[in-house]
């Protein structure tokens, strides 16, 4: 199955997080596919919910042993630099102060991007969430300056849409959880990332590609699945990171909307060549 998906598509967008490593090693095959790759001249790109720039990511794929250089790779954090310098990119006004909620996480984007950092949220234009967690009570924790945010009518800017991650074995839930709970509260959230179709536009752009014999290849249905849907590519559901203890895949697509082109088990095996229609019905 894997043969065949490279034999049938020319451009690979790829997840990083989950279908290349684990933060903190390579996943099985990864090495080998990109070489692979590169030797029969596709076209590939990285396409990360990371809220760090592209060099962070492209340094921590270097450390475990995978150089991919940083014209190939697009992260959200990324993204949102870039609409900052041109807000035309997503059609987001991003004028005004950002109070920051977890900028000790991410310096790096903080200081890349440029963005007017607010002392109080009664100084601010919006929210900027970079926190992340490896508890549920960590996201609720913040629920009263949520709602302090939202009564000064606040939006929010998530630039890493992911709900979840699985780091070294462990699941960990990033700013998609937190703006998820700021939602619920009422308030506005704008996303920069997987699924929406802006950043898919953006690279396709940005790279000359075109949407024939495109695939994206990731781990989740929620991001990496629906955003391939959105944007009206193929895709490949990988089943090493969100989904690796999951036991019963016909039933986790039973009830979802995003449904994948392929599934595959990791990228040297496959997922028991398993008919999609055969799965959802």
């Amino acid at each position: 199955m894997l043969d065949k998906i490279i034999n049938t598509y020319q451009t690979f967008i790829l997840d990083v997080w989950g279908v290349l490593h684990d933060g903190e090693a390579l996943l099985p095959g990864a090495h080998n596919f990109i070489n692979r790759l590169k030797l029969e001249k596709k076209n590939f790109f990285l396409l990360s919910n990371s809220p760090r720039p592209v060099e962070d990511v492209s340094a921590k794929l270097v450390s475990l042993g995978l150089n991919i250089p940083n014209t190939n790779i697009l992260t959200s954090g990324q993204f949102f630099i870039e609409a900052l310098a041109n807000p035309n990119i997503t059609g987001t006004n991003l004028a005004g102060k950002a109070f920051i909620i977890g900028a000790d996480k991410h310096k790096e984007l903080v200081a890349s991007s440029g963005v007017t950092v607010a002392e109080s949220l009664q100084d601010s234009s919006y929210i900027l969430i970079l926190a992340f967690t490896n508890k549920l009570e960590g996201i609720q924790e913040h629920t009263e300056i949520f709602k302090q945010a939202i009564t000064f009518k606040l939006p929010m800017l998530c630039i890493n849409p992911d709900k979840t991650v699985i780091h070294a074995g462990a699941r960990n839930y990033c700013q998609g959880q937190f703006a998820s709970l700021y939602e619920a509260l009422g308030g506005k959230v704008f996303y920069f990332g997987k699924p929406y179709v802006e950043i898919y536009e953006y690279l396709f752009k940005k790279h000359g590609l075109t949407k024939d014999k495109a695939i994206m290849i990731g781990d989740s249905l929620d991001t990496d699945i629906r955003g391939a849907n959105n944007f009206g590519i193929d895709s490949a559901l990988l089943l090493t990171g969100i989904y690796k203890d999951e036991t019963d895949v016909a039933n986790l697509l039973k009830l979802s909307t995003n449904i994948p082109s392929y599934i595959l088990d990791n990228l040297v095996n496959t997922y028991a060549q398993t008919n999609i229609a055969g799965l959802t019905s």
